[in-house]
């Protein structure tokens, strides 16, 4: 790719017992070395490039600078690129004159054809009116984005162009910013927008943001709301992504998509909002998906007969073991007692994997302190054994009501070092027979360990601390309604992409517990999202529901 990549350094002396810096500037990324906006929806793809100007270069419908087959000769700067992505920076003017760059050359290729396919297309370009924020009326629900029960102004801290939203002054959780949108009942739509939290309510250090869907029949009066993404520990003074998908119901002629955000004191800023529609998948996707595996999952077995001559043999092959993952979740009695060889005959002839259903976690290993239920160590012990490969599930599970009851009532210092305790009995006894540990459970859901350390990036810390007490295994968030559902996908591709440069993360756990009807589009649309983040992506826990469904 024709440009300098961009990779931040990882923190390397974070821990627990040690917590660097501000908690608020350690997760706050420079929001310029991520203003990287897409040139176009899918599915056309066409810039299969990254561009690195020295300054922002504006497109037109019929010019485009370019970096493939020649590489344009202009200084070019690291924090303007993220890894493997086909987007360009741009400034305010999306579709303007072609800018020069400092050395007055440029680059130049007629898309006429091609660009048009992109800004001509209603059903996927931009449906929101002045997506930019970059116009100052915000008072007209005509005009586009405007304010209900607050005070909206411009400002010059933006994402990207040379203005966002600023919201003040807010009456009521749901005070905000709306616009009306005209869409159509059946199809499915995806918003993204950028958020900008100034503060955060009395006594609390996060911030939830819910983006909403107001569905309202003018002829009957009947109105109806549905979230679309929530993101629930959201910090201030940092640029986050929102957004969600979601398939526009019958029987309602108008839509209403605003924002609001937890504790009316909270103000905020918005930039660079899109509401697209999601293109259906082809018609041949499982011709195409199946090409994928041939491609990438399979390979050639070539056979060579160094002497003598060979005639009338049948070669017959017999493949033990697969480079791709494939297990399940196994009871750590059943697997181990004699009384089940049924259960275990079964388990060690269809999987390679396994990960222990519930007895490392601390509720089961730890119930009373102190005293010690090494079940799931036992079980461990006894796969390794027999050439299985194990995750670990899990380390820690911040959710409230998960953690034994006696942890639940610590605070502070004492639960620090409950939890340093915790992760040094379960690592010295899993030491270096694990190939994955899930660290924080369900991370987007619940922040128990934050609220009650007062650490609001307690669990980057607790990443390091796991890493530096056993070095073999790969670390994994884990959560769920990132698939099935498209409410938390956002808030945990935002939280997966800070946990990128911040911490020894190796990938994100994607819980996968589906109930018909299934919607394929959507669900490659949200794993799409999670791929963008760049971390290798596992489903952990794939959980089809009672009723009658085949998986293709």
């Amino acid at each position: 790719m024709p440009c300098v990549q961009y990779k931040q350094n990882r923190t390397k002396n974070r821990s627990l017992g040690h917590p660097t810096g501000d908690s608020h500037s350690r997760r706050a990324l420079s929001a310029h070395k991520d203003r990287l906006m897409p040139v176009c929806q899918e599915p056309w793809h066409i810039l299969d490039l990254v561009l690195c100007p020295s300054k922002p270069f504006h497109l037109s419908r019929d010019t485009i600078v370019l970096g493939t087959e020649m590489e344009p000769e202009v200084p070019q700067r690291q924090d303007d690129c993220q890894e493997d992505l086909p987007w360009t920076e741009v400034d305010q003017g999306f579709f303007r004159r072609a800018a020069e760059d400092q050395t007055g050359r440029m680059l130049t290729f007629d898309l006429v054809i091609v660009i048009s396919l992109c800004v001509t297309s209603h059903s996927y370009g931009n449906l929101l009116v002045n997506s930019d924020l970059e116009q100052g009326d915000l008072s007209n629900a005509g005009s586009g984005w405007f304010g209900r029960s607050c005070t909206t102004s411009l400002s010059s801290d933006r994402y990207t162009g040379s203005s966002s939203a600023r919201v003040s002054n807010r009456q009521a959780k749901w005070a905000g910013l709306a616009q009306y949108i005209g869409v159509e009942e059946g199809k499915r739509y995806f918003f993204s927008g950028y958020i900008r939290l100034l503060n955060t309510a009395a006594g609390k250090m996060t911030g939830e943001v819910i983006v909403t869907l107001n569905y309202h029949n003018t002829v009957t009066g009947e109105k109806k709301y549905v979230h679309m993404s929530t993101v629930r520990f959201m910090q201030p003074n940092m640029w986050e992504r929102i957004g969600g998908d979601i398939t526009i119901l019958p029987g309602y002629d108008r839509h209403l998509l605003y924002i609001q955000v937890s504790y009316p004191e909270v103000d905020y800023l918005l930039d660079t909002t899109s509401l697209t529609e999601i293109p259906s998948l082809a018609m041949n996707w499982k011709a195409v998906a199946n090409a994928g595996i041939d491609a990438n999952r399979r390979a050639d077995i070539n056979m060579v007969l160094t002497s003598g001559r060979v005639e009338g043999v049948t070669v017959e092959i017999h493949q033990l073991t697969s480079e791709f993952g494939f297990g399940t979740a196994v009871s750590a009695e059943r697997i181990v007692d004699s009384n089940y060889n049924a259960y275990q005959n079964f388990f060690y002839d269809n999987f390679e994997w396994a990960t222990i259903e519930n007895k490392l976690k601390w509720s089961q290993t730890e119930r009373n302190k102190g005293v010690s239920n090494d079940a799931g160590v036992i079980a461990v012990n006894e796969l390794v054994k027999r050439g299985i490969k194990v995750r670990g599930h899990t380390v820690f599970w911040g959710v409230p009501g998960k953690d034994p009851v006696w942890v639940q009532s610590l605070q502070g210092d004492a639960l620090v070092q409950a939890m340093l305790t915790r992760g040094k009995n379960v690592t010295w006894k899993t030491l270096g027979k694990l190939e994955h540990w899930d660290v924080n459970n369900e991370n987007v859901h619940g922040n128990f360990y934050e609220e009650a350390t007062g650490r609001v990036n307690i669990t980057m810390d607790i990443f390091s601390e796991i890493r530096s007490m056993d070095p073999k295994p790969k670390l994994f968030l884990n959560d769920f309604a990132i698939v099935n559902s498209g409410r938390f996908t956002q808030a945990y591709r935002n939280q997966a992409k800070m946990f990128r440069t911040e911490t020894p993360i190796y990938g994100v756990g994607i819980q996968s517990h589906l109930t018909p009807p299934l919607d394929l589009t959507l669900i490659k649309h949200r794993l799409d999202q999670m791929v963008e983040v760049g971390l290798p992506v596992w489903i952990t826990e794939l959980v089809k529901s009672s009723r009658q469904t085949k998986l293709d």
